[in-house]
């Protein structure tokens, strides 16, 4: 069911077209903070990770991409972490 609501957030976040980017979904555990965005990946280097993603912790902030992989998705982040999380892991980003 987590699955199906990130697709939808996803789908719908990318259909409406906003004008600036939007936080979409998130998920905060142990002091971290991801957050997946509706606007393009802005780090040349990754080409199959479409969107933007962030990834932060206390004292740092690092700037990523992310894609969806059947229920599993997929980060490259600017320090070269790669990470894969459970989608439904993540809460849509509602009013943050």
């Amino acid at each position: 069911m987590n699955f199906l609501r990130l697709l939808l957030a996803l789908a719908f976040a990318f259909t409406v077209g906003n004008a600036r980017s939007e936080p979409i979904m998130f998920l905060e555990a142990g002091g971290i903070r991801v957050t997946l965005y509706d606007e393009p990946c802005a780090l040349d280097a990754v080409a199959n990770l479409p969107y933007r993603a962030t990834w932060e912790t206390k004292n740092e902030k690092f700037e990523g991409c992310f894609g969806d992989g059947g229920g599993i998705v997929g980060f490259y982040f600017s320090d070269r972490s790669v990470v894969f999380i459970p989608a439904g892991a993540f809460l849509p980003a509602i009013g943050i």
